[in-house]
This record gives C-alpha cells, structure tokens and sequence, in this order.
C-alpha cells in the first residue's frame, strides 16, 4: 500500500507527509456521503447555516472552527524492517499504450501500433504518524471515519490504481472493550476446553488405576499382604474417598482372617485398611 502519489515532502526533513488538511477533507468527505446525512450533511451553497450538527461540530464551517484539529502524518524513520536506511520514496512508471486515443476522446481508436508512453513517477511507502487533537468523543470519531475512509478510498493521486489505500491501526474505545470481550471469552472457552480434557484424562487415569488396582488385590493373600498391601494402600490414598473405602473393604474382604489376625497383632497395613474403608464396611 502506498501513501499519496506524488507524494508531499516536509519542507524541513525532506521526507514524506500527509498534510492535515488533506486528512481532514478526506474525514469530511467520507462523513458526508456515508454517514448520516442528518449530522453529517456539509454546508449547502444556498445556505451556508444549513449544515449537519455532527460536522459542523467535527470539522467546523463558516462561521465557527471544528472542535478537531488534523495535523500533518509524518512519516515514522526506520518504519520500514527490511531496509531501514533506505528513505521512503521509489520510482514507479505507469504505461500508457494508447495515447492518441485517450488524447482525442476516443475519436481515434487504439491500435496495436500505438507506441506506449512510460511515465515514471516518485511514490512514498513506510509507517505514518496521524496524530489528532481535540476532545476525546471527537477525536475517537475523527479516527474511526478516517480508518474506513483511508481503506475504503485512500489518499492521494491516483487512488483508483490502488496509491493512497493505508490501514490505519487504530481501535476505538469501543472497539477495544469488543475485542476484550472477544479475547476473555476466548480465553474462557479454552480454559474450559483444557479444563474438560484434564478432567477426562484424570478420570481415564483413576479408571485405569482402580482396574489394576482390583486386579493387583485379587492377588492378595495372607502369604503376601506384608510386602503387596504397604504398595497397594499409597495407591489406594490417590483415589476419591468413596472409591477408597469401596477398594478398602474389597482387599479386606479377599484376605479375611488374615486381616482380622493382622488387626489384632497392630499390623500397619491392617490398621490402615480400616482407616481407608471408613463407614463404607
């Protein structure tokens, strides 16, 4: 996207700008034919009072200044990443095959024997600052009409070639609070996507471990409760309480005596057992 063509120097810097008055007619034009034409109506010539109260207020007319001032876009140095000591202007060329035809109106018609005619010109590229003063409503407004209107229809010389279209990064209050939103919904509904597939992993994995842990005590016997149970109990303690209680009286139950001689004997593992199942005996 470029800038307007042939661009503006600063009569200092030598570098390329945008002057106000330039964004400012083109704000004022753009209100005009797509805002509403109620407010945004400019002065008529028959009545220079009869004007749209949102631009008279925004852009002035006869009889008052508008309460937003446009200063000049300059052009921001080391804009450009991949050549930043390269200055912002190029040479462009634009061809005109059939110059006698658009020469007389059409009235002689092209041909392939026509000599085209190169025309080089300069064009400006990089990053401009627009900046805007005024009280904040006004200046948001200033900014919005403008974004669209720089996309929409540029600036410039020769903004039906595509010179002159510039996206202004600018969000307004609004705006901003919208794409708040958007982005804390966002973060919400990924939060609970990441909460739902923990929460499915951590139930796959308690599925998992009480399958081997039933099978790990079917294999449980008066001869191995001292060295299986100490292993299968710390398991056990990871587990909800219900599913802890539940597995408690299972291994129980699978050994029988042995854990009613172990509990009168003051076995750990024993003792343990009892206090994992709880009530659910």
């Amino acid at each position: 996207m470029h800038p307007p063509v042939p661009p503006a120097l600063h009569h200092t810097y030598g570098v390329p700008v945008i002057p106000g008055s330039a964004l400012k007619g083109l704000a004022a034009n753009y209100a005009r034919i797509h805002l509403d034409h109620t407010s945004w109506h400019k002065p008529k010539k028959e009545d220079p009072s009869d004007v749209g109260a949102s631009y008279r207020a925004l852009f002035g007319d006869t009889t008052e200044a508008g309460c937003v001032i446009f200063h000049d876009a300059l052009w921001i140095p080391d804009s450009e990443d991949k050549d930043k000591d390269k200055l912002p202007l190029d040479l462009d060329v634009m061809t005109v095959h059939h110059r006698e035809y658009y020469g007389t109106h059409g009235q002689k018609p092209p041909a392939d024997s026509d000599d085209p005619n190169p025309v080089s010109f300069v064009t400006a590229r990089g990053t401009y600052l627009i900046a805007l003063e005024g009280p904040s409503d006004w200046t948001d407004a200033a900014m919005s009409i403008l974004k669209r209107a720089l996309a929409e229809e540029g600036i410039g010389a020769k903004t039906a070639a595509g010179y002159g279209r510039l996206d202004l990064t600018y969000n307004s209050p609004a705006e901003k609070a919208r794409e708040a939103e958007k982005r804390a919904a966002e973060e919400a509904r990924k939060a609970n996507e990441r909460a739902a597939e923990e929460a499915r992993k951590a139930k796959a994995n308690t599925a998992a471990l009480i399958a081997q842990l039933q099978k790990d005590i079917a294999k449980v016997h008066g001869g191995n409760a001292q060295s299986a149970l100490p292993h299968i109990i710390d398991q056990l303690k990871s587990l909800p309480s219900d599913e802890q209680a539940r597995l408690a009286l299972e291994c129980i139950q699978q050994l029988g005596d042995p854990h009613k001689k172990a509990r009168k004997a003051g076995k750990s593992w024993a003792i343990e057992l009892d206090k994992l199942r709880g009530d659910h005996s």
